[in-house]
């Protein structure tokens, strides 16, 4: 039994491959800006002092981007470089540090999350100019990103421009900045504000760099580059036929292939086997495939004795149901 359980389920996961290629996906990236504090100021009407900054001494800046959406406007030549995106923003982080590193919560700062904000509008624009002997004239980086807090515009603009150090090390097929201490510092501000209150806060950057997302498209907590189902079935439960539920939550394992998944293989090796069986008695019922999930998935401490014993009867009660 031991022996047909490890035969079943090295067929099942090699059935994985069968549902289809992984999801292909852009390949996402992230900029990261550090650097000294210089000073805060307040943008309300009637400014009042913030003591909440007193001890932050560094920053640093995150910014991801969705690298699948095209410039909106570009120019290229010998002596400019200059691309531009709407809507290609997903994430900007501001974080504050003191002079040991210990970070700093003012209380005040709101992280931008497109999948999260309300109304988020975004803008992105890289820009470079070298004179006519290479050398590096202006170097300069806008984020522009606003969502609805509060039933207010909150808009956070930073704004990143080097004179003689360099920050980008290419633009296409997406702008990446060197992974680097800069030779010399570039000025840094960052508007976090409302139309009647917010922040102006002032900085140097010394280090800048480019990181790769490491990508979950399906969501299964499973990142891509090992999750063998890409594609995952994440309903919260077992449900068998596209009707029957099982009451049995719909667990996802540490190849990233859900329970349903599994059951999904299965229905790949039935059609196959199908093609050749056109001649045999027509059998309406749980394949062998099916039948040997749920003790897989209890071997492999997945689920309960109580869970497989619910997952085989819905299985089964989902086909005596063919004629509801």
């Amino acid at each position: 039994m031991k022996k047909l359980l490890s035969m079943s389920l090295g067929l099942l996961m090699t059935l994985l491959f069968a549902l289809g290629p992984l999801s292909s996906k852009a390949q996402d990236l992230g900029h990261f800006i550090e650097g000294s504090y210089t000073r805060v100021m307040s943008l309300a009407p009637e400014p009042e002092p913030l003591p909440q900054f007193d001890e932050v001494a560094r920053f640093r800046i995150e910014v991801e981007y969705d690298t699948s959406i095209p410039m909106t406007s570009s120019d290229f030549n010998e002596f400019l470089s200059l691309a531009e995106y709407s809507g290609n923003i997903r994430i900007v982080r501001i974080m504050l540090f003191d002079a040991s590193g210990n970070p700093i919560d003012t209380g005040l700062i709101t992280p931008f999350d497109s999948n999260t904000a309300d109304s988020p509008s975004t803008h992105h624009r890289s820009f470079q100019i070298v004179g006519a002997q290479q050398q590096m004239l202006s170097d300069e980086i806008v984020i522009d990103a606003r969502s609805l807090v509060n039933e207010q515009m909150l808009a956070t603009i930073i704004e990143v421009d080097a004179v003689s150090s360099a920050l980008h090390e290419s633009f296409s097929p997406f702008p990446r900045l060197f992974t680097t201490e800069l030779v010399s510092p570039a000025r840094v501000d960052i508007t976090h504000a409302t139309l009647f209150d917010g922040l102006l806060i002032q900085g140097t950057a010394d280090v800048i760099g480019t990181y790769t997302l490491q990508a979950d498209a399906d969501a299964d907590g499973v990142l891509d580059d090992v999750d063998l189902c890409g594609t995952s079935n994440l309903a919260e439960t077992v449900i068998f036929r596209d009707w029957y539920d099982s009451g049995v939550v719909n667990y996802v394992d540490g190849d990233g292939c859900s329970i349903m998944d599994r059951y999904a293989a299965c229905s790949v090796e039935t059609e196959t086997r199908n093609l050749f069986s056109r001649f045999r008695p027509l059998y309406n019922g749980p394949s062998y495939c099916e039948k040997q999930v749920s003790y897989a998935l209890y071997d492999e401490q997945i689920i309960t004795s109580i869970e497989a014993r619910l997952l085989r009867d819905a299985l089964y009660m989902s086909y005596r149901g063919d004629d509801r």
